[in-house]
């Protein structure tokens, strides 16, 4: 049974910046397969060639396949080792001589790991297990609960890597997997770091199970929802509140976990209101007499604080209200907050993860 990615690393250094060659291939691909407003295709090969050293290596007159290739080699050459595994299954042949801190890396809820964040942070000198938890192989298409325990046995399987054993483990979540890390981190046992972008400090939309435990979801009102002059949709206040009476039961209670927490949040984000729910989350530990936490706040930045060099993506296909919705945010100041964003992320897990 199929569940997840794995990627591992070891440390053969090529002298170059892998998020660099990942600049030319999601500037291209991505904007072929995201149809982005903001990047063209014939803009973005101009540029790769010119970027290059070699510009005949890229190819003709079509180099979007031999661009995607020379990043897949060079990933190869960084020696990030993917593979993909069976529930239960030990992977039998690893690479690097480790241990390096562990992190579970958890993606937005239209499922599928991130194979390119996991790589990236790899690169950076962690062992990290990009886990799906829906929409992939045998994983449920539209899950209507989740149960930790699931994502207890992807933790248990990174630990007992070689690569990992005896290490510090922490968690990067985006979204939805905002609040799934916040419950893993309160519920589950050992995580030192937790890194949440742009998600929700109660458990959303569907409910979570562990043991006899459940937390209820915190559900959204789609007569809120509010058409825009471009035929997207505004969907801001279509969650509910959670410190409502109704949403209340659904928020997690942080206080518990004994992780440090960096909360990033967009002041511009569409999808919810992040730098909400991020302030209330750190008021929560605050009254709690915790002051493990950190909040950056981004101004004009949308919901998808990706990694470096990704397209801004101000609209695209929401997986729960069915249809295009707007996403928030400036190209130029989002763009820019990716950037520092991404720099945050590497500092705070070395600083929290070193032995």
């Amino acid at each position: 049974m199929v569940w997840c990615y794995a990627l591992l690393v070891s440390y053969e250094d090529t002298g170059a910046d892998l998020c660099d060659w990942h600049r030319v291939v999601f500037l291209s691909e991505a904007t072929l397969i995201q149809a982005s407003h903001f990047f063209r295709e014939v803009d973005v090969v101009k540029w790769t060639l010119s970027s290059r050293s070699d510009p005949a290596a890229v190819g003709g007159e079509n180099p979007a396949p031999q661009l995607r290739e020379i990043c897949f080699l060079h990933v190869c050459h960084c020696a990030v080792y993917l593979t993909q595994l069976e529930r239960g299954a030990h992977s039998d042949s690893h690479v690097g001589k480790g241990p390096f801190p562990g992190i579970l890396d958890t993606y937005i809820l239209k499922g599928g790991p991130f194979e390119l964040r996991a790589a990236l942070l790899a690169k950076k000198g962690f062992a990290v297990l990009a886990l799906a938890y829906q929409n992939y192989q045998d994983l449920p298409k539209k899950a209507d609960k989740f149960h930790l325990e699931y994502f207890e046995e992807g933790l248990d399987f990174l630990r007992r890597q070689p690569e990992v054993k005896g290490q510090k483990i922490g968690l990067l979540s985006i979204s939805k997997s905002g609040d799934l890390a916040l419950s893993m981190s309160t519920f589950l046992p050992d995580i030192t770091a937790t890194v949440w972008i742009n998600g929700c400090n109660a458990n959303s939309v569907v409910p979570l199970y562990y043991k006899h435990m459940c937390i209820p979801p915190l559900m959204f009102d789609l007569k809120k929802k509010k058409p825009t002059a471009s035929g997207l949709v505004d969907m801001l206040d279509v969650m509910n509140d959670p410190m409502s009476k109704e949403g209340l039961p659904t928020v997690i209670p942080i206080e518990r976990a004994p992780a440090s927490f960096m909360f990033i949040a967009s002041e511009d984000d569409m999808n919810w209101r992040s730098v909400y729910h991020a302030k209330l989350a750190c008021d929560r530990l605050k009254a709690h007499g915790k002051n493990n936490y950190e909040l950056v706040k981004y101004e004009k930045a949308g919901h998808f604080i990706e990694v470096p060099y990704m397209p801004f993506c101000l609209a695209t296909f929401h997986v729960v209200l069915e249809q295009a919705v707007l996403f928030g945010g400036e190209p130029k100041a989002h763009s820019e907050a990716q950037v520092d964003a991404w720099q945050r992320v590497i500092r705070f897990f070395k600083k929290t993860l070193s032995s």
